[in-house]
């Protein structure tokens, strides 16, 4: 006996989604004893529509797909910059470990003698640099973020920069203490004593710890040459400590150290938020 699936050479009937189909053509529309070859073809792909496909609900997805983007990306951001927390507080450790000894060694000395003894005409332009790392330069450099980014990131990055500077100077002070190392003009007695210099602890440099944190604080709020102005100000700082021989060169790395992690503290903590978060969590 021929199966019912291959009779019935007759106008197909209607399946479920309106297309015409022999296989499910109504009993009473095949003629008994018709027998007909099943015409086995290519197979047509019909288009399915699915629901929420209305542009609306389009955007809604695409939406999604970049707000999954974006936290990825935010993610693997915020990984890097604990890594660079991790790598500084490793740099930190080895630096304070070492100025404990209350000693110089000979690398130490050569590279502050290659630094400190430069010609005098670099004074000029160093002296007003190195004022970004003093402490007026942290409220300072706060009311300018606010001033410059307000409308954009409101409050936020006057808050970031002023936490990270203030924090750079309270705690530079606080590992002065600890470490008790003392200023090049105790070791040596070639000594320039350029307008500058300071007396009392060296280790950590306090203006390189503040310049690197307000440097770190900031630099996420600005991009390309602007970043790297901020860099090149923070690091500015830390070479003319040392050329003016107020620090020996493991009071700034050691100070540049303490800056890079707390001006990552203060990114993470006050990072701006993206667009796309902005477009979805503000008020229709």
């Amino acid at each position: 006996m021929v199966s019912p699936l291959l009779t019935g050479n007759v106008p197909a009937g209607r399946n479920s989604w309106g297309r015409r189909c022999p296989l499910f053509a109504c009993r009473s529309e095949r003629p008994k004893g018709s027998i007909v070859r099943l015409n086995v073809g290519r197979p047509r792909l019909l288009p399915l529509v699915f629901p929420g496909s209305s542009p609306e609900e389009k955007d809604q997805r695409s939406l999604a797909r970049l707000l999954r983007g974006r936290f990825r990306s935010d993610f693997s951001e915020r990984g890097r910059w604990l890594g660079a927390i991790l790598v500084a507080a490793l740099v930190l450790g080895v630096t304070t470990m070492l100025a404990a000894d209350r000693e110089v060694d000979l690398a130490e000395e050569r590279v502050f003698d290659a630094v400190h003894h430069l010609p005098a005409w670099f004074e000029g332009p160093l002296w007003p640099l190195m004022q970004f790392g003093s402490f007026f330069a942290v409220p300072t450099t706060g009311l300018v973020a606010v001033i410059a980014w307000r409308r954009r990131h409101g409050w936020l990055p006057g808050l970031s920069v002023v936490l990270a500077g203030g924090a750079a100077w309270i705690l530079a002070r606080i590992v002065k203490d600890l470490v008790e190392r003392r200023r090049p003009v105790a070791f040596f007695e070639d000594v320039i004593l350029r307008d500058g210099g300071a007396n009392g602890l060296g280790f950590v440099s306090g203006h390189a710890s503040v310049a690197v944190a307000l440097a770190v604080a900031a630099s996420c709020y600005v991009t390309g040459w602007r970043r790297m102005l901020l860099w090149a100000l923070g690091a500015s700082v830390c070479f003319s400590r040392v050329y003016f021989g107020a620090h020996l060169p493991l009071d700034v790395i050691g100070g540049a150290a303490l800056g890079v992690i707390l001006g990552m503290c203060a990114r993470l903590l006050f990072a701006p938020r993206s667009d796309s978060e902005a477009l979805v969590l503000s008020p229709a």
